[in-house]
């Protein structure tokens, strides 16, 4: 404090104030340096080591899986997400790309009110992110481990999918609506 202050303008109170904030960084030091490049504000940063409570697991997170940014940060989609992704080097076939792509997708699908969606037009919305020249084999697999963990739903027929919450929603609206026919 002593040292602050001897800086004109400095008083107790605001040399207390920066050592504090320095205190509050000091941590956060690994994961800015770590994860600079990937456009990421301290207020980020913040954000993301309050939810996984530690610098490293964010480090280790972000790294395993740059795509939980658009989940986890507000001012970051999958556009952004995809960006950063691609600028890292990432494998633009990479099935956490064709996952993160698809929960986009359908989510603005389902904001516009369409709660499934053909699959045959999923599958040329990825390949047009992708690229043509994506292995059907890897959106095939991710879209079999989506439905299987519940976070998709796909008709019998398999020609829909959507998201599972849409479809869950629809359920009971559907069953509201029967009930609310047959009341008196």
């Amino acid at each position: 404090i002593e040292a602050l202050c001897s800086v004109k303008g400095i008083g107790n109170s605001t040399a207390q104030k920066v050592i504090d904030k320095y205190r509050q960084n000091i941590d956060y030091s690994e994961v800015l340096i770590k994860l600079d490049g990937y456009g990421l504000t301290q207020r980020m940063v913040h954000k993301l080591v309050e939810k996984y409570g530690s610098p490293s697991i964010v480090v280790g997170k972000v790294k395993e899986n740059v795509y939980i940014l658009a989940d986890e940060v507000d001012g970051i989609g999958f556009k952004k997400a995809d960006e950063i992704a691609i600028r890292m080097g990432m494998n633009p076939h990479s099935p956490n790309r064709v996952k993160a792509f698809v929960y986009y997708y359908l989510n603005n699908q389902a904001e516009q009110g369409n709660s499934w969606v053909y699959t045959d037009k999923l599958f040329a919305q990825i390949y047009e992110v992708c690229g043509e020249d994506i292995d059907k084999t890897i959106i095939q697999g991710t879209l079999r481990e989506m439905v299987g963990n519940g976070s998709l739903w796909a008709s019998n027929t398999k020609e829909h999918i959507g998201l599972m919450r849409c479809f869950k929603l629809e359920q009971e609206i559907d069953y509201h609506i029967r009930r609310l026919a047959g009341a008196e």
